[in-house]
């Protein structure tokens, strides 16, 4: 944390005895008496003196986490011996003391507050040099110990867990292996899980602590809890917004706190992270990245109104982009096949294109590869979407035949043997964005990555687009353990966001707790058609109340699909008739027998996805290197030649292809599928077509042929400008039809004020709210006036040598407050000579249920004049 006070550098706060005051601060207000500084760390939350820095305590949680009582704060304790004790706490049951005036007794007087500054940065000073001692005599001693390895190792992760303690509680005395840990760990009176999320200063002065446990804490001003309750659910962020205090939810809904009482609304698919005030207006920010705006006296009556008038206009800013997509997968048989017809193939299809998507399988095979995908997985995530040296030959030369000066890679994901590239033209680029990727491993053990599936999810016009690549269960007859592998990929693939979610909430301590938790409520479903994989299942009613801001999307949260891979599906047949079949050319007749064909009829597997007619021989299993387009398995097992190679494909719009008269291909319907897309308008819907799907017979490097498919893709395309435009209109318009904002009529007792420089005399002057609704008030000083216009404007700041209490504050009908002023005795400002300044009282009304304001600021600024004279 750092201070800046008038005409001195700005300088670094320090807790007596230099610890610092967090070890990360996460959140910081000021009540509207502007004393009291809140600063909240992960699991602590401190008080300070808004005028000179100083350290006044740190609230104390002990009594009701069973902890020993701890000191406090007084009148008669607040000096030195107070400054000494860095481990000082505030009771929450008394606060900070007040005098008869309400104010808190805290304020160094003259010589005092130099003191207070010189102390801080003393202490600073010696902190930092005791650790920059303790890290240079680890080095050294670590240096000795290197000549014995195991010595070595078990002496250093004994100085490791003491310096991780030392510093992630922001020890002052890290030379000390004995010292007491800092307010930022258990013994703070914060149980595991009580990590902070927001602190909040009310308009009616009081304060507001969010836990991400779900835990609100309101405090008064100094420190003296007023009540504490349970959500029951996760919180993610808060904010004050007019007269309420609205929470942001980790399942995605906002709690509006009001005095009549507590009300929620869903606002979003994910936790809510952020919620910014703007006027009459508040925007709420989600961990998936989804921004939106709303009424700020939200929920209100003329929602309904406001979603109906959005709903009636939006088919206007929507048009169609209309783009085509190449298909291809191919079990590469562990080949990098150089010059082969492949990138032929590639760089002639995709002349037409606009995406790319590639599905490879067996780019390598062997445990190694399968026990170091798995390590991957768990350790270095990052590492599987870069690839290795595989897959980055792979994506080499699919760019290159691409053509690397017009295209560019979207996403990629890697686990073992699989591999799937999504590429885009550049000409996309500022239409693609929301990547994520995500992989489920399914062979051995369970576990492997020999089989399963990886994928890319990304956003094309904000609509988003799934690509997953699979290797299923070989052999003719594992066909339920193929049926498995389908199922257990729909049900656990996930894609999770990545930036602030994976460095804010993973970061936590209790983060793979939860996230087996998660796994946990998935595998007790019952099955791949669980009513609860399609329903909005709450969380807040089971045994795990803290779900995670964003569990992520899986396949059925994307509005187009494409399913590629070797899903190794056989054929009913024998070897020799299918291969007299296929010479026939009596496909039809070896369709029939597709395994396949038959578990989507039954609904075992693919539904709610649809395939292109199949006109081209089956793709397995080849003799390798022999270009004989019958050259199926001439060795001695004769394995049956089958369609193991398929693409399938769903927008979120049921048509029939317009080009398919095979009704075979359509499976099972059934309302809960977990690929079923979401439900939109007909203006919303992604629609897609097969326009070709065949096989590259003249590839011949594995025993496998590629297969490709060209979808015509039709994709509602928003114009985000005029949205915003015609959100804005809805939402002024609404306000037009609420009560009419009534100019706030606030009377102040008197227009100028004189002080006495050398004498605590404090005058009052009187506010009173003569208006029919609630009112607001902001002291500020004519030098600061390019404040007005912050939503947050109330710190404007005032000049050194005056004080002034409340600095702001919200008025009921009828109701006064007396605003205290004195002069301060401080050595920098004292003088013979008169100083003043002119000051104001801005005054703004408290949002009205759909008022937009639109209010003169001049109109609303009540003048005072202070002046300060010696007195002799």
């Amino acid at each position: 944390m750092l201070c800046a006070e008038s005409q001195r550098a700005v300088r670094e706060l320090r807790r007596p005895g230099g610890a610092k005051p967090h070890g990360q601060v996460r959140s910081m207000t000021i009540p509207a008496g502007g004393q009291v500084v809140w600063s909240g760390g992960d699991k602590s939350t401190s008080l300070w003196c808004a005028y000179s820095g100083q350290f006044l305590g740190t609230i104390d949680r002990g009594r009701e986490m069973g902890l020993p009582e701890s000191s406090s704060f007084s009148r008669d304790n607040l000096s030195r011996p107070v400054m000494d004790d860095w481990k000082a706490k505030v009771d929450t049951n008394k606060g900070l003391e007040l005098d008869a005036d309400g104010r808190v007794y805290l304020r160094p007087k003259g010589g005092d507050l130099q003191q207070v500054w010189a102390e801080q940065e003393a202490w600073g000073a010696s902190s930092e040099k005791a650790t920059h001692a303790f890290l240079e005599n680890l080095a050294v001693t670590g240096a000795r110990a290197a000549g014995n390895a195991g010595k070595a190792a078990k002496y250093i992760g004994k100085l490791g867990g003491k310096l991780a303690r030392n510093f992630a509680s922001s020890d002052p005395r890290p030379v000390s292996f004995s010292t007491s840990r800092a307010p930022d760990d258990e013994a703070a009176g914060v149980s595991k899980g009580h990590h902070l999320r927001a602190l909040v200063a009310a308009h009616d002065g009081s304060v507001w602590v969010a836990f991400k446990s779900g835990r609100i804490e309101r405090y008064k001003f100094n420190a003296r809890l007023l009540w504490c309750k349970e959500t029951g659910i996760g919180i993610a962020s808060m904010a004050s917004i007019g007269p309420n205090i609205w929470v942001g939810l980790a399942d995605g809904r906002v709690r509006v706190y009001k005095d009549s009482g507590q009300q929620d609304f869903k606002a979003h698919d994910a936790g809510i992270i952020a919620i910014v005030p703007c006027g009459t207006r508040a925007f709420t920010l989600a961990a998936d990245g989804s921004l939106k705006g709303w009424d700020a006296h939200s929920p209100s009556p003329l929602d309904a109104a406001a979603r109906a008038a959005y709903e009636k206009g939006a088919g206007a800013l929507v048009s169609r982009g209309n783009l085509e997509m190449l298909c291809l997968t191919w079990n590469v048989n562990e080949q990098r096949p150089e010059g082969s017809p492949l990138f032929n193939w590639i760089a002639d299809l995709s002349g037409k294109a606009s995406i790319a998507v590639v599905a490879l399988q067996e780019i390598e095979m062997g445990s190694s590869s399968v026990a170091i995908a798995a390590a991957k997985d768990v350790l270095n995530k990052s590492a599987q979407e870069k690839g290795n040296n595989n897959a980055q030959w792979w994506q080499s030369q699919v760019l290159q035949s691409l053509g690397a000066e017009r295209w560019m890679r979207v996403g990629l994901r890697q686990l073992s043997g699989m591999l799937v590239m999504v590429f885009a033209l550049s000409s996309l680029s500022a239409n693609v964005g929301e990547v994520s990727t995500a992989s489920v491993a399914c062979g051995v053990l369970g576990v492997g990555g020999n089989k399963g599936g990886v994928a890319v999810s990304f956003t094309l016009y904000r609509r988003r687009l799934c690509c997953v690549s699979s290797h299923f269960a070989a052999h003719q007859g594992a066909v339920e353990a193929r049926n498995r592998d389908y199922a257990n990929i729909v049900r656990s693939l996930n894609f999770v966001s990545k930036g602030w979610y994976d460095t804010q909430v993973m970061s936590d301590d209790d983060a793979d707790t939860r996230r087996k938790e998660v796994t946990k409520l998935s595998e007790n479903d019952s099955g791949l058609d669980s009513p609860r994989a399609d329903s909005d299942y709450d969380l807040a009613g089971s045994e795990f109340s803290t779900p995670e801001l964003f569990q992520g999307q899986g396949m059925r949260d994307a509005e187009m699909l494409v399913w590629a891979g070797d899903f190794n599906y056989r054929i009913e047949a024998t070897y020799e008739d299918a291969l007299e079949r296929i010479r026939n050319n009596e496909l039809d007749y070896l369709i029939e027998r597709d395994q396949c064909r038959r578990e989507m009829y039954a609904g075992h597997a693919f539904q709610y996805v649809r395939e292109a007619p199949i006109t081209f021989c089956p793709t397995y299993k080849f003799d390798k290197y022999i270009a004989d387009p019958f050259g199926y398995d001439s060795s001695e097992k004769r394995r049956v030649p089958a369609w193991t190679d398929r693409i399938f494909f769903r927008g979120s719009a049921f048509i029939k292809n317009a080009i398919e008269d095979d009704v075979s291909v359509r499976s099972a319907e059934s309302e809960d599928s977990v690929l079923a897309p979401p439900p939109q308008a007909p203006v919303d819907e992604v629609v897609v077509k097969a326009l070709k799907y065949s096989a590259c017979v003249d590839v011949i490097e594995s025993d496998h042929k590629p297969v490709w498919a060209l979808l015509a893709l039709d994709v509602p395309v928003t114009n985000q400008e005029k949205k915003r435009r015609m959100c804005s209109h809805i939402l002024k318009q609404s306000a037009n039809q609420g009560q009419a904002p009534e100019r706030p009529a606030l009377q102040v007792s008197c227009d100028s004020v004189q002080l006495k420089q050398d004498a605590w005399s404090p005058k009052k002057v009187t506010l009173t709210n003569v208006g029919s609704q609630k009112a607001t008030f902001c002291l500020v000083h004519q030098a600061s006036r390019q404040w007005w216009g912050h939503p947050e404007g109330f710190d404007a700041g005032l000049p050194d040598w005056l004080d002034a209490f409340p600095l702001h504050g919200c008025l009921s009908p009828q109701e006064s407050v007396d605003v205290q002023m004195a002069a301060v005795t401080n050595e920098n400002v004292y003088t013979s000579q008169a100083i003043e300044a002119l000051l104001f009282f801005r005054v703004g009304t408290e949002l009205v249920a759909g008022a937009e304001q639109q209010l003169d600021d001049s109109s609303n600024l009540l003048p005072l004049h202070v002046s300060c004279h010696r007195h002799f």
